[in-house]
């Protein structure tokens, strides 16, 4: 949704057919806002992948309204698409999508990439995707993905996630298999 026209029912609509035919529908919001995670999550997204994640605070906020007590303070909402429309006890359901569902925050700018350690830390973080376009381009290089700035950066963040045991993505450099083998071999996922 962030870089996309498509309305909030299109997507919804999208996140739906995914579910019924077995396909985990992962969505980027418009923002970070709580009320665009929480509709996603509540059309039944199996994951959302957070855009412009600066500092600490945001990731623990995002994490307060994506995740359901006791890991954060997301809406409590019976029913969900995700499993199926099925009603729950609270208690099961909180535990189930906590689990099941993924919160990803990006990192597109040089700040976070020396923060990466402290996000994956945050309780209700599963994963972490690179920007590489926002990235190289905060750094001051758009699209120069041989640049020794961009490529330690990566690598931090790599290395950082193989630290916590969570994964990594690698966005924006698909036609760059050399760099993703090389991240891959490190612990990307």
């Amino acid at each position: 949704m962030e870089h996309s026209t498509s309305s909030f029912n299109q997507v919804a609509q999208l996140i739906l057919a995914c579910n019924y035919v077995g396909v985990s529908p992962i969505v980027r919001p418009p923002s970070k806002s709580h009320w665009h995670l929480s509709r996603i999550l509540d059309a039944g997204a199996a994951a959302v992948v957070v855009p412009h994640v600066d500092t600490v605070q945001e990731v623990m906020d995002i994490v307060k309204f994506a995740k359901y007590a006791p890991l954060g303070a997301r809406g409590y909402a019976n029913n969900q698409p995700i499993l199926g429309f099925r009603a729950m006890e609270v208690e099961a359901q909180n535990e189930i999508l906590n689990r099941e569902t993924m919160l990803i925050p990006m990192i597109e700018t040089p700040a976070p990439v020396e923060l990466a350690d402290e996000y994956f830390a945050v309780d209700g973080v599963d994963g972490i995707l690179i920007g590489s376009n926002d990235l190289c381009t905060d750094l001051g290089f758009p699209g120069q993905y041989d640049h020794p700035l961009y490529q330690d950066a990566v690598t931090k963040v790599v290395l950082a996630g193989k630290r916590e045991g969570k994964p990594v993505g690698i966005g924006g450099i698909g036609g760059r298999l050399d760099l993703l083998e090389k991240w891959f071999a490190m612990g990307a996922s």
